[in-house]
């Protein structure tokens, strides 16, 4: 176990940044874990390298709703297979910091071939930088380890370079903080202002259709994964409704209450917004043949 160097400005970002440039130059194995507000972020490094990240806020939900999302274009992955991984592989969180039980799903989608080689990548991928964006909006990372670990017996997906990706996920949380304070999180519920309102602003007909449907409660990641949009897409769509107050917003549902809100900046020093997916991975080309000789020791995890 390896406890950090601390710094005085213990700002996420700085912090974040700081740790993986370390871990990076160290070729590291193993876990970085951050604790704040009974949240605990798991962070998995492979050669310095960037594979996975995870949080103990609802791990599953999280899984379950960007499979859903995936299930928009994939009809093998049903309401009974998207939470078989549930089932099978929730363990306690203390064992998180040595694979966490949501990865072992994914892996176990795979293997089974419910989902293919590029949709567990983009799934992973999704996954972490969900995480990402919360861990990001932190003001104070400064309870933070590494815990090394020598093998890691697993799959692993993709490596990401863990700087580009930082820089790819800030400049997201730039473009969510162009609707604050109105959105301060992309978990507060949306609910329309009255039931007979059907006309959001600048939706064409068949979008208000869609829309007005799941303006229940869901939050914004819940309609992104509904509609198979990103959530900062979503988020722009029903922005002016949001303003005009066609949209209510409500805070979010325990327990996505207890993950930091959106920093608040001024607009006019804010980039405009510019949305785009992550094409910084690679796929790791002997995962195909690691499948096959892992096949025991995923089954026993």
């Amino acid at each position: 176990m390896t406890h950090l160097s601390s710094r005085k400005d213990n700002r996420s970002p700085l912090v974040l940044e700081e740790a993986l440039r370390w871990l990076l130059e160290r070729e590291s194995d193993g876990c970085l874990q951050v604790i704040n507000n009974s949240v605990t972020y798991f962070i998995y490094i492979i050669q310095g390298k960037l594979f996975y990240a995870t949080n103990s806020i609802a791990p599953f939900e999280r899984l379950e709703r960007h499979l859903r999302r995936l299930s928009n274009q994939n009809n093998k992955l049903t309401n009974e297979i998207i939470t078989q991984g549930r089932v099978k592989f929730r363990n306690d969180l203390e064992q998180y910091t040595q694979i966490p039980s949501d990865y072992q799903s994914i892996i176990w989608l795979l293997k089974a071939k419910y989902i293919n080689q590029q949709e567990a990548v983009t799934l992973t991928r999704r996954v972490t930088r969900e995480v990402f964006e919360s861990l990001l909006n932190l003001t104070d990372i400064a309870n933070r380890k590494f815990i090394q670990r020598q093998d890691y017996n697993l799959i692993v997906l993709l490596k990401l370079e863990p700087i580009t990706f930082l820089t790819q996920c800030q400049k997201r949380i730039q473009t969510w903080q162009l609707s604050t304070p109105e959105i301060f999180s992309s978990y507060q519920r949306l609910y329309l202002a009255t039931q007979s309102t059907n006309n959001l602003v600048n939706l064409t007909s068949e979008q208000n259709e869609t829309i007005c449907k799941l303006l229940k409660g869901l939050n914004f990641r819940q309609i992104s994964a509904l509609i198979d949009k990103d959530e900062l897409i979503v988020a722009k769509l029903l922005y002016p409704s949001i303003i005009d107050r066609t949209i209510i917003l409500r805070t979010p549902k325990t327990p996505f209450d207890r993950l930091p809100k959106i920093p608040i900046k001024n607009p006019s020093k804010i980039v405009n917004w510019e949305i785009e997916e992550s094409k910084i991975y690679s796929y790791n080309e002997d995962s195909d043949r690691s499948s096959q000789k892992n096949d025991n020791n995923l089954s026993s995890m």
